[in-house]
C-alpha cells in the first residue's frame, strides 16, 4: 500500500499510535539498532536514521510521500542487519 502522508501511516502500521511521538517512540524502542524517524521538512516525507555506538557509521534513508509501506519495513531489516555488523567490526574488531 502506498502511504500518501502521516496520517495514513500511522493508521497502515497498524500499531494503534495516535501520535507522531508514539511512532518515534515505537521505531526506537522496537529495533534492536535504536532506529529514529523524523519528518522531511514541509511533511514530504519520513526519514529513518541511525548511529552505531562505539564506530563513526550512521545510516539513513527518506522516504518521500507517496512510498509504500513495505519498503519502509525492508529498511528498517535492512537497518538492523547492517547496523549489527557495523557494531561488530567497531566494537569486537570482527571484519564482515
Amino acid at each position: 500500500m502506498r502511504i500518501q502522508n502521516l496520517k495514513h501511516f500511522m493508521r497502515d502500521r497498524e500499531l494503534g499510535e495516535s501520535s507522531f511521538a508514539e511512532v518515534q517512540k515505537n521505531t526506537y524502542k522496537y529495533t534492536g539498532c535504536g532506529a529514529r524517524v523524523e519528518e522531511l521538512d514541509n511533511h514530504r516525507g519520513l526519514l529513518v536514521t541511525c548511529i552505531v555506538e562505539g564506530s563513526e557509521a550512521c545510516f539513513s534513508r527518506s522516504f518521500a510521500y507517496p512510498f509504500h509501506l513495505k519498503d519502509f519495513w525492508a529498511y528498517l531489516d535492512e537497518l538492523e542487519f547492517v547496523t549489527d555488523i557495523a557494531w561488530k567490526e567497531a566494537n569486537e574488531g570482527v571484519e564482515a
